[in-house]
């Protein structure tokens, strides 16, 4: 099947960041101009990054409310204020020792961003939120075990098949990549675990790459190695659900099983 049209991950970030030179950003949407599914993608991610914003901007802390007193006598004041200032010096040390923790993991997934194992676990995560939310429907589905083989073969260079599956447990599909991931032939398979939705991000153990999901993302990643392939098993639960499900078929004809990740 057709390709869609993939525009590199750092040339996406660094438009839809402003980081380009204006020459760049110029010549970028020249391209866009004569590309309209180039164009779409670049909404649809333009979209995506606006949507976590603000799903995920954490709200203002309330002002603290101090309870009111009487003013004190004139000649008891001094002896007020000393009493009371520490318990306000302690306080205000509270509040922003709080603030600081609440605000690390935003501060830390902002800083992540600016680096490579961020923005791929960035284009992993908003891959993985745009198929959710496109209704979490495949654009192929392999038919029969040798139709599965065939296509892993083709991108990967591997036959790649999914073992029996336990109740509650099915795949569901191929989807595409909006953007170039762990490579330019990354292949997303979407599948279902007791109806939680899970993206695996499957690739040559040659081209994985590390990387980091936001932390508003809700993600967690699953890794694990086969024959020659990595598969990123990424979804909301915090254990792996598909990792050891899978088999290669070698050549001669000989199944490498998986013992998980």
């Amino acid at each position: 099947m057709a390709d869609r049209p993939r525009i590199p991950e750092d040339e996406l970030n660094a438009y839809l960041d402003g980081a380009m030179t204006p020459a760049q950003a110029g010549a970028f949407e020249l391209r866009l101009a004569g590309d309209a599914d180039a164009a779409e993608v670049v909404r649809s991610q333009r979209r995506i990054d606006e949507s976590l914003r603000r799903a995920f901007v954490p709200p203002p802390a309330a002002p603290p409310v101090f309870p009111v007193r009487e003013a004190p006598a004139s000649g008891a004041r001094s002896s007020w204020l000393d009493r009371n200032r520490g318990w306000a010096v302690a306080a205000a040390a509270l509040l922003a020792v709080s603030a600081s923790w609440l605000a690390w993991p935003y501060a830390r997934s902002l800083y992540l961003l600016s680096t490579p194992e961020g923005k791929l676990g960035r284009g992993i995560s908003n891959n993985y939120h745009a198929v959710v939310n496109a209704g979490f429907k495949p654009k192929w589905v392999c038919t029969t075990d040798e139709e599965f083989a065939a296509t892993t073969k083709e991108r990967l260079g591997v036959a790649l098949l999914p073992c029996a599956m336990p109740e509650g447990v099915e795949i569901v599909g191929w989807a595409y990549a909006d953007t170039d991931l762990i490579s330019c032939n990354t292949s997303m398979l979407l599948a279902r675990a007791d109806g939680e939705q899970i993206v695996m991000f499957i690739d040559k153990v040659q081209n994985d790459r590390a990387f980091e999901l936001p932390a508003w993302s809700g993600l967690n990643d699953h890794r694990t190695e086969i024959g020659g392939v990595v598969i990123h098993e990424v979804s909301p639960s915090p254990r792996a659900r598909f990792t050891s499900l899978f088999h290669v078929v070698t050549p001669d004809g000989g199944i490498i099983f998986n013992e998980g990740g």
